[in-house]
């Protein structure tokens, strides 16, 4: 069964994760959603939103679209010739809007588009505060403002937010979406309710897949996740090592490795890459040549507590090498090029941050010491931040083991909010040709 509905890729987001994130983007930005307003030698008034929550997710016929109730909260104090007459909380909400995603004519994501439905309804209530002052704000004040939005959004009919950073981003990876991409839909089949995005990536291959069967996929204990398609991956890849973000040569003691080719697949509990690469060591006379096609599996797994999470991994590699050479020169080719292969596994450890346009581009970094092959990737953009750092033995088989706990709290750029991750044994799972990555977020 696929998780994904035939669809390239996946997301699911669970609606108390919508209403954290919603809740710590107000902490940040408070000081930029107070309202002020002066009358003159009347008065003045001032309205400070300190709360948005969305109340409920529905998913109406057809799919496109996902209906929800919004809600927020404000601080409002009133002056009438210098005496504050009304210090108290309003309450504002509208219910039944929907939401859906507008699209380019490619088919590429351009916004997110809020729209009226014929049962939109706005009510606006007053707590707190003096019973006279809170009896005329609700009873006079607050339907002629609701009126007043409803008939607003009854002629505007549609806003339209418009997020081209997104076009970018799917631009510089070379990723295009199939003409019914993407997919906007809401889930009410588990507690709590769920928003899914789904898309259908035009690579090698076009995919469709079905809007219908796109269910939760979220295991327990988590609040979103992920599903990808190994075709996602696969471009990934390719895209990687023809922008350079991951070296296609690259010396090994005294080899020049060149990358011929390279294909990632994910099989039950496995992700494996499979490919060929030649290498080339010395001049003249003792000049050596190597073909040699690779086939290495890795098998990841999370362990641990939730307070100190690991990601424990096996791996196994076959290779079949050929060494022609000029002269005399004979080398053990396969024990030399034991470094290659584990990093070719693990280079498409990059590939994850990639789609993070803040981030963009990586420098990688490869240094073998001993017996042991270290690589890290680090941000142009941002000196010091370094999102990937493994170090693997030079083994053809064996196992390891990865500490997440560097990755359980996070806070966004620019002194951002912050969050705190949550692991479970379900977070990564793996079956042919899809990978679901799930975490909790706190």
């Amino acid at each position: 069964m696929s998780w994904a509905a035939g669809f390239t890729l996946a997301l699911e987001i669970n609606q108390p994760v919508i209403n954290l994130v919603l809740d710590k983007f107000l902490q940040t930005l408070q000081t930029q959603l107070l309202y002020q307003a002066n009358l003159g030698s009347i008065g003045s008034f001032e309205a400070k939103v300190k709360g948005l929550e969305i109340l409920d997710l529905e998913d109406p016929a057809p799919l496109g679209g996902v209906v929800t109730d919004l809600q927020a909260l404000a601080d409002f104090k009133l002056k009438l010739f210098g005496i504050q007459l009304v210090n108290t909380t309003m309450k504002f909400t509208i219910n039944n809007v929907e939401l859906q995603l507008s699209k380019t004519s490619a088919g590429q994501p351009k916004g997110i588009v809020i729209k009226i439905t014929p049962t939109l309804s706005i009510k606006i209530t007053f707590t707190g505060g003096h019973f006279l002052a809170k009896w005329i704000l609700n009873g006079i004040i607050a339907p002629l403002v609701s009126f007043g939005i409803w008939i607003a959004f009854r002629l505007i009919r549609s806003v339209e937010i418009l997020v081209w950073d997104l076009i970018d981003i799917f631009g510089v990876l070379g990723l295009r979406y199939t003409p019914n991409s993407p997919l906007l839909t809401a889930q009410k089949t588990v507690t709590p309710s769920s928003l899914l995005l789904a898309s259908d990536f035009n690579l090698t291959a076009p995919a469709m897949g079905f809007g219908q069967q796109l269910k939760h996929f979220n295991p327990p204990n988590t609040s979103i996740g992920a599903v990808v398609n190994e075709k996602v991956i696969s471009a990934a890849v390719q895209i990687a090592f023809a922008k350079g973000w991951v070296p296609s040569q690259f010396r090994v003691s005294r080899w020049k490795i060149y990358l011929n080719s390279i294909h990632v697949a994910f099989e039950q509990d496995k992700i494996v890459a499979t490919g060929s690469l030649k290498a080339k060591r010395g001049k003249c006379w003792c000049r050596v040549k190597a073909k040699i096609s690779f086939r290495a599996a890795v098998t990841p797994k999370i362990t641990g507590t939730p307070n100190q999470p690991a990601l424990d991994f096996t791996y196994d590699a076959d290779i079949n090498t050929q060494i022609s050479t000029s002269g005399m020169l004979v080398v053990l080719g396969v024990i030399l090029f034991a470094p290659v292969l584990m990093s070719l596994t693990i280079s498409m450890s990059f590939l994850i941050n990639i789609v993070l346009n803040q981030f963009l581009p990586f420098t990688t970094s490869w240094q073998q010491s001993g017996l042991q092959l270290s690589i890290a990737a680090n941000s142009v953009n941002y000196a010091g931040f370094t999102p990937l750092s493994m170090q693997f033995p030079l083994q053809l088989s064996g196992s390891g083991s990865y500490d997440l706990t560097k990755f359980r709290q996070f806070t966004l750029p620019g002194n951002g909010p912050s969050f705190q991750v949550e692991y479970t044994q379900e977070s990564l799972s793996i079956q042919p040709k899809e990978m679901r990555l799930a975490i909790d977020l706190k």
